[in-house]
């Protein structure tokens, strides 16, 4: 991994920039790779999803929304690691803070890690509950492999597609096939479905970045599946530049070494905080539908908008 050069605008941590970062990128591998590069940093993140559609007859949508900030600010350090010209590794590592800024005991965790990887001969294809496959890629060069694990290093989901960066900010869009996420499992209680038909669509701003999904749960047994309904969310928004939060000290003391690059990025909510009222209740399921669902396209939060010259983003603590 290369030496650290400069801090990080967003959370004062140390940026390593990427290998080579044109402005305008000779080939597809180096647009992807600089797009991915771009990913890593010190962010405020947030993790929503509900249920927008019932596909199956006599099944009620779960009404319920999963909100990680619900009564936190869940915080995550992503790391980029080029393992070769075609191939960089993400590592996240979570944690959360109350919302006055206070580091939760116990909540330091490695989160999920991502595999990137420019003309992959092959991917590892999810077919059925507990049952994967071996899939061919080298008939569909030019893709792009995204391959995320569990927190225990095993499969969690991978698709291969193209970074597309002729729009305004690099894109790239994939739909996989996957078995049902931990946090319904885990966190919902959810044991009325098996999988899960994905379909995700990640945007990069530079020092920030977006994702969105838009997602069928299904049920698949005796071999047959079935939709039972559809969910949308957001996965991860990296915040704007500019942030100057507190709290570095407490991390340094509960954390030393690991997390103190990013020690003077905690204390402030991230961008789905402004919607939790005071006594740490959701918005209503319906408003949080509208804003996951973008009426109909994915808008950039206006956190991440581009400031007028010379003026400083507008955050919302």
């Amino acid at each position: 991994m290369r030496k650290p050069s400069r801090p990080c605008r967003s959370c004062s941590c140390w940026w390593v920039p990427p290998a080579s970062a044109p402005t305008v990128p000779a080939t597809r591998s180096a647009a992807g790779s600089s797009a991915v590069q771009s990913m890593a940093g010190c962010y405020l993140v947030d993790y929503s999803y509900v249920e927008v559609e019932s596909l199956k007859p006599g099944y009620t949508r779960d009404a319920r929304v999963y909100d990680v900030n619900r009564d936190k600010s869940a915080k995550e350090w992503i790391t980029a690691e080029t393992l070769s010209p075609r191939r960089v590794r993400l590592q996240r590592i979570l944690f959360l803070t109350d919302l006055g800024g206070a580091i939760r005991d116990g909540s330091l965790i490695k989160h999920q890690s991502e595999d990137w990887e420019y003309d992959a001969p092959f991917l590892y294809e999810f077919v059925a509950p507990r049952s994967w496959q071996v899939r061919d890629l080298k008939a569909t060069p030019g893709l792009w492999t995204r391959r995320v694990t569990n927190l225990d290093d095993g499969p969690r989901y991978q698709c291969a597609a193209r970074w597309t960066t002729d729009t305004a900010y690099p894109e790239w869009s994939c739909s996989s096939y996957a078995p049902i996420p931990g946090r319904e499992t885990r966190d919902m209680r959810r044991s009325d479905y098996d999988t899960l038909d994905r379909t995700t669509r990640i945007i990069t701003y530079g020092q920030s970045w977006l994702e969105r999904q838009d997602n069928v749960k299904t049920i698949h047994r005796d071999g047959v599946r079935s939709p039972l309904a559809r969910e949308v969310g957001q996965e991860l928004v990296g915040e704007a530049p500019g942030w100057r939060v507190r709290g570095g000290s407490g991390l340094r003391r509960r954390a030393p070494g690991i997390l103190e690059p990013c020690a003077g990025g905690l204390g402030r909510r991230s961008h789905r905080d402004r919607a939790v009222r005071g006594d740490g209740a959701a918005r209503p399921a319906a408003a949080l539908r509208e804003d996951v669902r973008g009426r109909g396209r994915l808008r950039r939060p206006r956190s991440l908008r581009r400031p007028r010259s010379g003026a400083r983003p507008a955050i919302a603590s």
